[in-house]
C-alpha cells in the first residue's frame, strides 16, 4: 500500500527531531525501550518531559510494537524537541537500548520501563552528584507499586559515597559492600556514565531474560567508585500478568538462577575481552550474593 503525505510528512518530521536533538549538548540520556505500552507509554512520557532537569534527551525505541505506542511516542515527539524516536522489528528491549546507547548524546545515562515513571528530580539529583563527585555510577532507591497493594520500596542502603580505588583493605571492602548493593538493584535503579560505557563498549545481550544482569555485572567490573542514593527517584509498576508481577514469585528467581551460566559466561568473556580476567571473581562473588539474598526472602 502506498502511504499517503500525511504519513510521509510525519515520518520526515520524526527523523528531523531526531537529528536535531541529537546535535544538542545534553547531560542526562533517558533510554525508553517500548513495545506495547499504550496504557501506560503516556504516563511515563510526562515523567520524562516533567523532569526539573531540561539538559536531558528522552530516546525512545519503538520494539516492533503493534498497537497505538508509535503514534503516541510521534505526538510527543512534536510536542518536545528533546524526544528522538527510533523504530526497529522486535529484537527485545536489550537490542533496543543498544539502539538507543548508540545514538544518545548524554554525559550520564538512566533506564526507564515503558510502564514505569521517574520522579520529577531524578535526572537532576544524578547529575549534580555524578558532576561534584566525579561518580562512575549511582544507586537509589526505587518504589514497586503493585496494583491494589501497598508499595514497597526497594533501598539503595544509607546514602553514601564509595572510593573503589583504594589498594588497602578498606578499599576492597567498599567494592564489596557496593557490589552486595548493586546486585540487588536494576538498570532503572542506576545512573551510569555514558564515557564508561562507550569506552569499553558495553552492550546489552540479544538475551530477552538476564540482559540487565549482564550489564550490571559487567559494569561492575569497570568502576572505580559510586554512590549510594538513599533517596527514592523511580517508580516500578507491577500488573497481574506483567514481567514486574511474575518477578515477586519464587518461579521468577528459579529460571533466574538457571540463566546463571550465561551470565557468569557472558561476563567472563567480557572480562577477556577487556584483558581483566581476574575481576571475575568479583562477578562469581555477587551472583552468590544475589541468589543467597533471594532464596532468604522467600
Amino acid at each position: 500500500m502506498k502511504p499517503n503525505s500525511s504519513d510521509i510528512n510525519t515520518e520526515v518530521f520524526i527523523r528531523a527531531s531526531v537529528v536535531l536533538n541529537c546535535q544538542r549538548t545534553v547531560l542526562v540520556s533517558v533510554i525508553v525501550p517500548v513495545y506495547n505500552a499504550e496504557k501506560y507509554l503516556s504516563r511515563c512520557l510526562n515523567s520524562l518531559v516533567s523532569q526539573t532537569l531540561h539538559e536531558i534527551e528522552i530516546l525512545c525505541v519503538n520494539d516492533g510494537s503493534t498497537d497505538s505506542s508509535p503514534e503516541i511516542l510521534n505526538d510527543y515527539a512534536k510536542n518536545d524537541t528533546r524526544i528522538c524516536v527510533f523504530t526497529q522489528e522486535n529484537k527485545g528491549p536489550g537490542i533496543a537500548r543498544n539502539t538507543a546507547l548508540d545514538n544518545a548524546k548524554g554525559k550520564y545515562i538512566l533506564f526507564c520501563d515503558a510502564d514505569d515513571t521517574l520522579e520529577p528530580d531524578a535526572c537532576h539529583e544524578c547529575s549534580l552528584i555524578m558532576e561534584s563527585n566525579q561518580v562512575d555510577i549511582i544507586l537509589f532507591n526505587a518504589n514497586i507499586i503493585e496494583i491494589d497493594r501497598k508499595a514497597s520500596n526497594v533501598p539503595s542502603a544509607n546514602g553514601e559515597y564509595f572510593s573503589i580505588v583504594r589498594s588497602d583493605n578498606a578499599g576492597a571492602m567498599n567494592k564489596i559492600v557496593f557490589m552486595k548493593n548493586m546486585i540487588l538493584s536494576h538498570i532503572w535503579q542506576c545512573s551510569f556514565s555514558h564515557d564508561l560505557i562507550n569506552h569499553y563498549n558495553l552492550r546489552f545481550t540479544k538475551y530477552k531474560i538476564c540482559e540487565d544482569q549482564i550489564f550490571i555485572h559487567c559494569y561492575i567490573m569497570l568502576i572505580n567508585n559510586g554512590y549510594l542514593l538513599k533517596k527514592t527517584l523511580y517508580n516500578y509498576y507491577a500488573y497481574k500478568g506483567s514481567l514486574a508481577h511474575v518477578a515477586l514469585n519464587r518461579h521468577f528467581w528459579l529460571s533466574r538462577f538457571i540463566q546463571l551460566p550465561k551470565v557468569l559466561w557472558n561476563c567472563f568473556k567480557f572480562a577477556v575481552k577487556n584483558k581483566m580476567p581476574f575481576k571475575i571473581i568479583y562477578s562469581f562473588y555477587i551472583l552468590f550474593v544475589w541468589f543467597k539474598s533471594r532464596l532468604n526472602k522467600r
